[in-house]
């Protein structure tokens, strides 16, 4: 199953945007790349270890833009795990949206445990923290309703269970 996944958070703060990528990121920890789209070049290096230092990088730019972040790896909850994720903080009309983009065979599940309802509780748990009201999964692009995963804290008409052989095999590879 080759498909992509999209968890979206919309209309983040700018407060907490800072805060929001740092803990994503694991303070930087797992990073393996970044970048910013359009015709800019971030000048300064940023400290990642800082939610203002991110914050205050991100506000520089106006008018539009992407950064992405890659992950190796995005610890979601105690027995799940995201490899090769990618973070992608969009700027548009003086708003911010936060995208976490992965593919299905790069979920590494520790164990049985239903993953959308996993995915979902992080989510929420994500979004009450930062004052996030509008967030959804599905695969990507997520804005498309009939492929949702979720959509705030309700199971959207995509299911996507985890197949029995797939779980063995990611348990005993993490295991």
């Amino acid at each position: 199953m080759s498909h992509l996944i999209e968890v979206v958070f919309e209309d983040v703060f700018v407060d907490s945007l800072g805060t929001l990528i740092k803990e994503l990121c694991k303070a930087g920890k797992q990073i393996t790349n970044y970048s910013l789209s359009a015709d800019w070049e971030i000048e300064e290096e940023i400290d990642w270890q800082s939610a203002e230092s991110i914050t205050q990088c991100l506000k520089k730019y106006t008018n539009g833009w992407s950064f992405f972040i890659n992950l190796s790896e995005l610890n979601i909850l105690k027995h799940l795990s995201i490899k090769n994720c990618s973070i992608q903080v969009l700027q548009y009309d003086s708003k911010y949206d936060v995208n976490i983009n992965f593919k299905w065979e790069d979920i590494r599940l520790r164990d049985s445990t239903d993953f959308v309802e996993n995915l979902m509780k992080f989510s929420r748990k994500m979004a009450f923290k930062y004052g996030i009201m509008h967030y959804f999964a599905g695969l990507e692009p997520a804005c498309d309703e009939e492929t949702r995963l979720f959509t705030h804290g309700r199971r959207g008409p995509l299911n996507l269970p985890y197949p029995s052989w797939e779980a063995e095999t990611l348990v005993s590879q993490v295991g």
